[in-house]
């Protein structure tokens, strides 16, 4: 199916695993997909890296082989993004590149402990995000849509200040409002584009306003033009090739290192819940009929930019993330996205080897970058909070976002007194961290009072008594009413023969072991079925095709939907998240009280 430039993608025919929803354009429509995708994507992975060494004052060198190590990096994680097979396999595109988020920690990591302190907690921020991202099933009840708005928000409150001392810097000009005419061109711009430009453009609303306020830099003579002149063509840093890169002569583990381990721990749970953003909008780009997330992809997702990120820190820069160009352009061309993915990966290798490419955004005026990414940043943040915003609506949500983000501004500030010491030293770094630490309070404390009750059972014929017998516990404990158990009985009865039906279909054997969870949400309770993960189809996706009932259905067919139609019946909703070690079908029933 070929999507319009500016038309919206329609929903055709459900796709078989692995299979995509575009065809293979030509290779001129792919080379200029790609061409859109590379120099929107490419420049963080320059100017990143280059404001965090100058903020630090480290010498050139350093700023040199920590771009084109992040080019790599990010070049081999996107190539990597396209395999179909393995354990790191994935069907849609992910782009990878320098996590703007992270550039207030790289610079207080370099500014304190040097290159060897920075490349070791990117290190422990990559294995960090591949152990949390490979237990996504044990953080349900954590990361949540609340939790994800509240960390997003409190890495922007520590990021933006970076970006504003970008502009405020002094360039020496010898026209005196030539910054400020820069900067404001390089806003003007970009708010322009992406207000009145049509909706295939507002892609470049933020690299066309960097483009046109460095022109207007080169008009005013405050554009480095030696630097581009003097760049070879093809080249490689001459110097600082270490294996953990240059300066590596002092120690890893110093005091700066353990000061900021917390801060670069909280950072990594930052890349995670917008790595799993980016794989929610990389499915549905490519499938744009699915109606659950593979949380297994989510997973995989999170090990690969985890992986890319130990590599890019190995090297002396900065994490990464993904960005959202792939998806957008898979969007508006409809192009395959693994031929855009190899593309786009072999693009950034070329630059990687390209200097005098390197050279042309190195000339730019500081303050243009710092609006640059502000400009980026700012939509980001407003699309990430209306999710939770929408989605929450109980007091109890609203406080877990709000108190913490009021907490990680005071802080940021320098509005609340700390003592001193240590501990509070690394609790109090930024609004990031300190606010990351009061979320996490709040939600584990809402977590621990949520009133929950659990069994263990064994899927046999005699799970069907065993957890009739939980049900008429749970209800006789809270005094719920006779429909209300008989609906918990119901759900109960059919999620377990659903279940049966996995267990027969696959290699599981007998003594497959369930665990129900009983959470009381509210005028709700919901019903948790874990087991261990199976290859079986979604059952979301099932449902809801049970609404489009086809002619001529076998009769085994509709035998084997008979439960999920009753399911679907008794529960006021349904959801199956499946997950590389285990699958969770929740079934939520609506509480009436007893006599």
């Amino acid at each position: 199916m070929r999507v319009p430039l500016t038309g919206v993608p329609t929903a055709p025919a459900p796709l078989s695993p692995g299979e995509e929803s575009y065809d293979k354009p030509s290779i001129k429509a792919a080379l200029a997909a790609a061409s859109q995708v590379s120099l929107v994507a490419v420049a963080p992975l320059i100017l990143l890296p280059l404001l965090a060494v100058e903020f630090a004052e480290q010498p050139s060198d350093v700023a040199s082989r920590a771009i084109v190590i992040s080019i790599i990096a990010c070049a081999l994680v996107t190539l990597l993004s396209i395999t179909r097979t393995g354990p790191l396999r994935s069907n849609s595109l992910y782009i990878a590149v320098i996590d703007p988020m992270s550039i207030p920690f790289c610079i207080l990591a370099l500014d304190g402990g040097g290159l060897s302190t920075l490349a070791a907690l990117v290190v422990v921020a990559g294995l960090f995000q591949i152990f949390v991202g490979m237990r996504l099933s044990s953080l349900r009840r954590i990361i949540t849509p609340s939790f994800t708005m509240a960390i997003v928000v409190l890495a922007c409150i520590s990021v933006v200040p970076v970006f504003v001392r970008a502009i405020d810097e002094v360039s020496g000009a010898r026209f005196p409002l030539a910054v400020p005419v820069c900067v404001l061109v390089t806003a003007a711009t970009s708010y322009l584009m992406s207000r009145l430009a049509p909706v295939s453009l507002q892609l470049w609303a933020a690299p066309m306003g960097l483009m046109i306020g460095t022109i207007t830099a080169i008009v005013y003579d405050i554009y480095r033009l030696g630097i581009v002149r003097e760049a070879a063509w093809i080249g490689l840093p001459a110097e600082g090739w270490n294996i953990l890169g240059a300066g590596m002569e002092e120690s890893l583990f110093n005091g700066t290192f353990f000061s900021l381990l917390l801060s670069f721990l909280i950072l990594s749970l930052v890349l995670l819940v917008r790595t799993n953003t980016s794989s929610l909008i990389a499915q549905f780009s490519i499938q744009p009929q699915m109606r659950s997330l593979d949380l297994r992809e989510v997973q995989r997702a999170n090990t690969r930019v985890g992986l890319g990120s130990v590599l890019s820190g190995l090297g002396g820069s900065m994490p990464l993330s993904y960005s959202p160009v792939g998806t957008s352009a898979v969007l508006q061309t409809g192009c395959d996205s693994r031929q855009l993915g190899g593309l786009v990966g072999g693009f950034f290798l070329f630059v990687a080897l390209c200097p005098k490419f390197q050279a042309l955004m190195i000339a730019i005026p500081r303050a243009l970058i710092g609006v640059y990414f502000i400009f980026i940043l700012l939509p980001l943040l407003t699309k990430i909070a209306s999710i939770p915003i929408r989605a929450s609506k109980d007091v109890r949500s609203h406080a877990a976002m709000s108190i913490p983000v009021v907490v990680g501004l005071l802080v940021e500030f320098e509005l609340v007194p700390f003592p001193d010491g240590a501990l509070w030293d690394a609790v109090s770094r930024n609004g990031l961290t300190t606010g990351s630490i009061v979320l996490l309070i709040m939600v584990l404390i809402q977590s621990l009072t949520t009133k929950r009750r659990s069994v263990d059972i064994e899927l046999t014929m005699e799970s069907t008594a065993e957890v009739r017998d939980f049900v008429t516990r749970l209800s006789a404990e809270h005094s719920w009413s006779s429909d209300t158990q008989r609906s918990l009985e119901a759900v109960a009865e059919e999620a377990l023969l659903v279940l049966s039906q996995h267990n027969e279909s696959t290699d599981l054997g007998e003594g497959r072991r369930i665990r129900v969870v009983a959470t009381i949400a509210g005028s709700r309770v919901e019903l948790e079925f874990v087991s261990a993960s199976t290859d079986t189809p979604n059952l979301e996706e099932r449902i809801a095709l049970l609404k489009e009932p086809k002619t001529g259905m076998l009769d085994t067919a509709i035998e084997r939907d008979a439960s999920l139609r009753l399911l679907r019946h008794y529960a006021e909703s349904v959801s199956h998240h499946q997950y590389q070690d285990v699958e969770i079908i929740t079934a939520a029933v609506a509480i009436e009280s007893g006599d």
